[in-house]
């Protein structure tokens, strides 16, 4: 969900069946040929039979031989305009779907969509977001004020989210008594890997289609991003899973310094939100029902020691960084070279041509009040688990000296 504001586009719209599938390049020669045909006047002679052969021939090669443009159709007869002329825009679900049933990426995308029952829904003047996965409606929000191409881009970043979900199950994870550092690089990797893969997405996209020149109105950071990647393709070993890592996955982290504020803004909440159930543990029961107390602090305990391990976060964080919806397709960040320091710490840290290390050490600044507050709640919880056992051993001490008391008194 990019926090960037939209600007107004200027691209002009597309025709719907131009939107709708992309031109078929002999399809499109023989309507040409055909065309010329019955331009032409019929001559006579062999001569004539056979340089009129030339002449389509030649005529078909050279339309065969043009490049398939995305935004370009067939030259037809003027068509009257629609009364409603939405600039530079795709107008209803069915065309921003068929503009990416037009390449095999893209058609991986809708049958991944399809398959998981996700929908797509325009909801105008979004407040916060172009686009968002709901993972509790299991559906996609898209603003359709946005350009065609902002449309398209912003809706393979959330297809990519709602792979995260559906194959990764990060709602369950970030469910987990997460540490402050866990939670925080969770939520980087997630939209690092969102924005690199709707980046190569776009970049494969607009490779098969010729699309050149395009208006990717707010969608600059990913702009950036498929213009490196689209570099690649042309190169000799073509784009390898390293030249990803780096020129899409750690160019997204860079771009990610926007999303701070969000990003520290849950880490706190969560934290001030377990601290404030460990603290009313203590008062169930107007703090005199001890077993109750000491069934909410086993509870709470259990939660707090339910955070993955460094190594089972690191397996999970390796699943990210992939070109692939396979979730058995190996990923960039599986590569040896990428040590657990690199990984766990530096990813989530990087800031693009920060060579000061500030923005880095901002984060640090950040997290580390937080990372003391989380490891005193763990304390917090063994205090008060021990001065509660200690209430209950001596509520069952004063109980037995009663009961010693009352069998006294006994004939």
């Amino acid at each position: 969900m990019p926090p960037d504001a939209p600007h107004p586009l200027n691209d002009p719209l597309p025709s719907q069946d131009a939107t709708a599938q992309a031109p078929d390049a002999k399809a499109e020669a023989m309507r040409f040929v055909l065309a010329q045909k019955e331009k032409q006047k019929k001559p006579h002679g062999l001569f004539a039979r056979v340089s009129r052969r030339a002449i389509l021939i030649a005529l078909a090669i050279s339309a065969m031989a043009l490049p398939v443009q995305s935004d370009e159709m067939t030259p037809q007869p003027p068509a009257p305009a629609p009364v409603v002329q939405m600039i530079g825009q795709v107008q209803t679900v069915a065309q921003l779907e068929a503009d990416f049933g037009r390449t095999p990426m893209g058609r991986e995308l809708l049958q991944f969509m399809h398959s998981k029952g996700i929908t797509i829904v325009y909801e105008p003047n979004q407040p916060t977001t172009f686009a968002a996965f709901q993972p509790d409606l299991n559906r996609i929000i898209v603003r359709p004020e946005l350009g065609r191409e902002e449309q398209v881009i912003y809706l393979a970043h959330e297809l990519r989210h709602s792979w995260q979900q559906h194959e990764l199950h990060y709602a369950g994870m970030e469910s987990r008594q997460l540490s402050p550092e866990q939670r925080f690089t969770l939520r980087r990797f997630l939209e690092a890997d969102a924005r690199a893969f709707s980046s190569y997405f776009t970049a494969d996209r607009h490779e098969r289609l010729g699309m050149n020149d395009v208006n990717f109105g707010t969608a600059q950071k990913e702009r950036a991003i498929v213009t490196l990647l689209r570099r690649e393709f042309s190169s000799a070993d073509g784009l390898t899973p390293a030249e990803y890592r780096v020129l899409g996955m750690q160019n997204a982290f860079g771009f990610l310094s926007g999303y701070n504020p969000r990003h520290f803004g849950l880490v706190t909440s969560r934290v001030t939100r377990f601290g404030e159930r460990v603290e009313a543990a203590d008062n169930a029961g107007h703090g005199r029902s001890y077993r109750r107390i000491a069934e909410n602090l086993d509870r709470l305990r259990r939660e707090y020691n339910n955070a993955p391990s460094a190594h089972e976060f690191e397996v999970y964080l390796r699943h990210f960084g992939g070109t692939s919806l396979d979730l058995k397709a190996p990923t960039s960040l599986q590569d040896p070279a990428v040590t657990f320091q690199i990984l766990t710490h530096d990813y989530p840290r990087h800031v693009n041509n920060d060579r000061t290390g500030a923005g880095a050490q901002e984060i640090d600044k950040t997290l580390a009040p937080l990372t003391t507050q989380y490891n005193a709640q763990s304390r917090r919880i063994d205090e008060m688990q021990a001065r509660n056992n200690a209430a209950i051993t001596q509520q069952r001490l004063n109980t037995a000296r009663i009961i010693a008391r009352l069998a006294g008194r006994l004939p």
